[in-house]
C-alpha cells in the first residue's frame, strides 16, 4: 500500500506560516544591525543630522566652578508653528527649574543657577552657573536632558576640565555614550 502524500494545499498551509515566522526572524535582525551599525559607525552620519542635535558645552575649571551652555533647535518638534513656541516656552520653564541637565555626583551638594535663557522661532540657548567648591569632588556627571525632551534624539556634549576635554554624543538608538564622531577620528580609530 502506497502512503498518500500531502497535496500542494496542504504544503501551502505549511509554508505561509513557516515564511512569516522567517521574516519576522529577519526583521528583527536587520533592526539591531541597522542600531548596532547606527552606534558603531555613527562617525559616518554624525554631519548629516547636526541640525537637529542638542549641544551641551560643560566646563569646570580648579575652583569647582561648573559653566554649561545648552542649546536646543527648534527642528525637533516637527508640528506647527504656535505648538513650538508652546513647547520650547515649556522647556524653558523645566530648564530654570534646574535639575534637568544633568545629575552631579559629589562629595557635598553643589549651588546652581540658571544664568540665563533665550529662544527664538529657531532655537532655544541657556547659561547654567554650578557652584561646587575646590574641595568638593566631582566624580561623575550624568546627562539627563534626554529623560526631560522626548523630542530631542540625540545631545552631543563637550566636557572640559582643566586636565581634559571629551567630546561624545548620547543618543537614544544607542546603549551607551558614542565617542567617536567625525570621519577623520573613525578613520584614525580603525587604522590604529
Amino acid at each position: 500500500m502506497i502512503d498518500r502524500l500531502p497535496g500542494p494545499q496542504k504544503h501551502k498551509r505549511l509554508l505561509l506560516p513557516g515564511c512569516l515566522l522567517a521574516a519576522v526572524i529577519l526583521l528583527g535582525a536587520c533592526d539591531r544591525e541597522e542600531r548596532t551599525d547606527f552606534c558603531q559607525n555613527h562617525y559616518l552620519y554624525h554631519a548629516d543630522h547636526q541640525g537637529t542635535l542638542g549641544l551641551l558645552e560643560m566646563t569646570v575649571d580648579r575652583d569647582g566652578l561648573l559653566q554649561s551652555s545648552l542649546s536646543i533647535p527648534a527642528a525637533i518638534f516637527a508640528e506647527g508653528e504656535g505648538r513650538v513656541n508652546e513647547r520650547m516656552n515649556n522647556l524653558g520653564l523645566m530648564l530654570s527649574q534646574e535639575k534637568v541637565l544633568y545629575d552631579l555626583q559629589t562629595e557635598r551638594d553643589c549651588e546652581s543657577n540658571l544664568v540665563n535663557i533665550n529662544h527664538g522661532s529657531d532655537r532655544l540657548d541657556a547659561r547654567f552657573e554650578t557652584r561646587c567648591g575646590s574641595d568638593n569632588r566631582l566624580r561623575q556627571v550624568d546627562v539627563t536632558l534626554l529623560d526631560a525632551v522626548p523630542d530631542l534624539e540625540e545631545i552631543e556634549v563637550t566636557f572640559t576640565t582643566h586636565a581634559t576635554s571629551k567630546r561624545f554624543a548620547i543618543s537614544r538608538r544607542c546603549p551607551s555614550a558614542i565617542f567617536r564622531l567625525d570621519r577623520r577620528a573613525g578613520k584614525d580609530a580603525q587604522n590604529e
